[in-house]
């Protein structure tokens, strides 16, 4: 008898396991780099938790989401790709990798323009940002923006000499990436810009082969700059915007009631995975002060120098790459998301 029982149970158990696998009507490949740390520790990983999580419930199990962490589906480039020709349905990487597909990503990017985290998530998530950026970005490469958050900004790291206002950095010689905006940027700071791969950073800055650097907050921290570097000015030049990508074919084919079950679980997954953000950069600032970093938090005016000064002769370079209606678009927009505020 308990054997005949045994098995009617285990029977209704395949029975149930079966029906929750064939109700899965559509299944969300989704990509990322970071692995192997918990959601508490990565805006990435607590993003693909949350939202699996809840378009899952939300869906009632029509829609299924598998998570490959550690760019299991290829490099972030191969994944991108993979999403624009539709065999792969979603990833999470920085706003860098579209603008291969669309120059016009760009104006995000754009140093000394935004000056804080809120101010790059209201306009990355504007309406004017999806109608004159992300729509054609839709259109043309198959990649539909679910929404955008701030990884954190890149700020100026030196050994030896404090930095306040921009005078402070005259003369001194900083790494910088391969990028012509960027070189444009320490040049307006009458500093010298030195082209060096990131794995030449360290050692770079640990012989006084450069005097100093720009990254994030995070970075410095991984890099273990602190060790080379005794001085960290949180200037926040650089936006870093992590982006949230669905393919535009698989999204617009979904029922109606699944596109809005979609929606809701990238605003509840993006609310979450700010938060970390927040608490991550928190705890990393003040770990990289106790490891011996002077970090100095600049004044509004005095960082207002630093955008004011770093800004126009990047923005004139942006010109030469994107139409300059965009750029002023995106100047007036941002005026108008500043009105009445300090």
């Amino acid at each position: 008898m308990m054997g005949k029982r045994f098995a009617a149970v285990l029977f209704a158990l395949c029975l149930v396991a079966f029906t929750v696998q064939a109700g899965a009507e559509y299944k969300i490949k989704m990509g990322y780099s970071p692995g192997n740390l918990p959601p508490e520790d990565s805006m990435e990983i607590m993003y693909g938790h949350i939202f699996k999580k809840v378009v899952e419930e939300k869906s009632g199990g029509r829609i299924e989401v598998e998570i490959y962490q550690s760019d299991a589906l290829g490099s972030a480039g191969d994944t991108v790709g993979a999403i624009s020709a539709n065999s792969v349905e979603m990833g999470q990487y920085e706003i860098a990798l579209w603008a291969p597909y669309n120059r016009n990503t760009m104006i995000f990017s754009l140093p000394g323009m935004l000056r804080d985290k809120d101010e790059t998530v209201a306009m990355f998530n504007s309406d004017w940002a999806y109608e004159n950026v992300f729509n054609e970005l839709e259109l043309k490469a198959n990649f539909k923006i679910l929404g955008g958050l701030c990884k954190g900004f890149r700020d100026f790291t030196t050994k030896g000499r404090p930095l306040k206002t921009p005078a402070d950095i005259k003369g001194l010689s900083i790494r910088v990436m391969d990028s012509p905006m960027y070189v444009k940027m320490i040049e307006a700071l009458s500093a010298n810009p030195i082209i060096l791969a990131g794995s030449e950073m360290y050692t770079a800055m640990k012989n006084g082969v450069v005097d100093g650097h720009e990254n994030a907050v995070l970075s410095i921290w991984q890099d273990k700059t602190y060790e080379v570097q005794d001085n960290l000015i949180l200037d926040e030049h650089v936006p870093g915007i992590l982006t949230f990508v669905i393919s535009a074919k698989f999204y617009n084919g979904l029922p109606a009631d699944l596109r809005k079950a979609v929606d809701e679980a990238n605003k509840a997954a993006m609310a979450e995975s700010h938060k970390v953000v927040l608490r991550i950069e928190s705890e990393l600032t003040k770990r990289l002060a106790e490891s011996g970093m002077t970090v100095y938090v600049p004044t509004p005016e005095e960082k207002k120098l630093w955008h004011d000064t770093i800004r126009p002769p990047c923005e004139a370079f942006l010109r030469t790459r994107i139409d300059s209606k965009l750029v002023d678009g995106y100047v007036a927009e941002l005026g108008k998301h500043r009105t009445g505020k300090p």
